[in-house]
């Protein structure tokens, strides 16, 4: 058989099973890709290309020890994958790259916001070009289990009611377009240093028709939401003019896989993942 592709990106950060996949998601993208839970490890291999899936709620890799083993491992080329919630709380109707200037209020956005900015400051001093993906709420397998549609499944596996909120609008993106789109960035020059990514957009009865669809139909029950911080949804205009990645990957797919996942894998841990926060 032929020889695999050697690994030319070097995939940090997140669990462990997702940032597996995405490296193999990136592999099939045409961009070589494998992952490690930390750089360096005393291996003392140049890494050229890195991408960080951040998660500033707990992950057990640091921003800032991140950044000081890609220094030592030689890193020419970073890019940090954060999240829309760097948005939440916006009252922006639609949130494009330059909507967050300062240092967000709600302290969720504000946690984000403060590992994007360190990444920044780090490529500044070092003359490490640093780019930002921000992401819609992840679908597929080993998604993070914070986002709504997930949230949703956790409680229609377990009986409970959905809560929809009035008025809120939710944007998806399934892990096949995440990695199709940091392989278009990767290939492109460095040009902007935040981009947008998202696979669709859903209102409130839409994503609960889809998490019924793809889980276990259930009721639901409405509340305003009015003391509740959302994240407005995003344009994805900027990354398509300059790369000319779309949106392509058929979203329900995705979630039938996250909802088997969260079925079928994470049984045991099922109670503590429904008193994780969620956006609202």
């Amino acid at each position: 058989r032929p020889d695999a592709p050697a690994a030319t990106v070097v995939v940090t950060g997140g669990a462990p099973a997702l940032g597996a996949e995405l490296a193999r998601l990136l592999t099939d993208a045409g961009r070589p890709a494998a992952y490690s839970e930390r750089l360096g490890g005393g291996r003392g291999q140049e890494v050229h290309t890195v991408v960080h899936l951040g998660d500033p709620s707990g992950s057990a890799y640091a921003v800032e020890d991140l950044l000081a083993e890609a220094e030592k491992a030689g890193t020419r080329r970073l890019v940090h994958v954060g999240s829309a919630e760097v948005y939440r709380g916006s009252a922006a109707d639609e949130c494009a790259e330059d909507t967050v200037t300062e240092p967000p209020r709600d302290p969720v956005a504000r946690a984000w916001w403060n590992d994007e900015q360190a990444c920044l400051r780090w490529g500044g001093e070092t003359g490490v070009p640093v780019q930002l993906v921000r992401l819609a709420e992840q679908v597929g397998r080993h998604a993070p289990v914070r986002g709504v549609l997930a949230t949703w499944m956790l409680q229609a596996w377990t009986r409970r009611s959905m809560t929809l909120v009035e008025g809120r609008v939710h944007q998806l993106v399934d892990h096949r377009d995440t990695a199709e789109a940091i392989a278009a960035v990767l290939a492109a020059p460095v040009r902007s240093t935040v981009y947008n990514v998202a696979s669709a957009r859903f209102d409130e009865e839409r994503l609960a028709e889809l998490a019924a669809e793809t889980a276990r139909l259930t009721a639901w029950e409405r509340t305003s939401g009015e003391d509740t911080a959302h994240t407005p949804p995003m344009s994805t205009e900027l990354i398509t003019a300059e790369t000319g990645w779309r949106a392509s990957a058929p979203l329900r797919n995705g979630a039938r896989a996250q909802a088997q996942w969260l079925a079928c894998d994470t049984h045991d841990e099922l109670s503590d993942l429904l008193q994780q926060d969620t956006d609202g």
